[in-house]
């Protein structure tokens, strides 16, 4: 029969490294948890699966500096079902999201209260939400959307500004 001190020799390495196995899969499990965290936590990184912007003013600048268009999307804070399908269905369905990124717009996201009579509501004549405005370089409106808008008016009418919609009241 086999030696008692060598049969536990043997069962000690085998613990040995099950254990070192335990722990590569436990540290590895630890990594992935992180990098998951990481890239859901990333600042700029929404539900648009783009980075846009959250700061109106700062859109505005960078669109006057960079002669460019902004478009803003205005939502409720916290985002509503409604919002979600908007950004789901219209802006991240193909062709908008190229056409956003081609590098003619500034992209910002305005979360604000669900009051009418909050003051960036109030600014840009917001009656709905969400709500979906081009602005000109200089932050003037071009054209509007309120409520749901289908992928290719979104796309071919409001960006392109060839179906103009003015504020309810304009």
């Amino acid at each position: 029969m086999g030696d008692p001190d060598e049969s536990a020799g043997a069962e000690s390495a085998d613990k040995r490294k099950t254990d070192r196995r335990a722990k590569a899969l436990f540290l590895a499990g630890i990594l992935v948890v992180m990098g998951v965290v990481y890239f859901v936590t990333k600042p700029g990184k929404t539900l648009l699966g783009r980075r846009w912007g959250q700061d109106l003013a700062q859109a505005v600048r960078q669109a006057a500096a960079e002669r460019r268009r902004v478009v803003a999307l205005f939502t409720a804070d916290p985002m509503s079902a409604e919002a979600q399908r908007l950004i789901t269905n219209t802006i991240n369905k193909y062709p908008n999201p190229k056409n956003l990124e081609e590098g003619r717009f500034v992209c910002v996201h305005v979360g604000v209260s669900s009051d009418p009579k909050d003051p960036t509501r109030q600014q840009y004549k917001i009656l709905t939400l969400p709500t979906v405005l081009l602005l000109d370089p200089n932050g003037v409106e071009i054209n509007r959307r309120e409520g749901m808008v289908g992928q290719i008016p979104f796309s071919q009418g409001f960006l392109d500004g060839s179906e103009v919609h003015r504020p309810k009241g304009s």
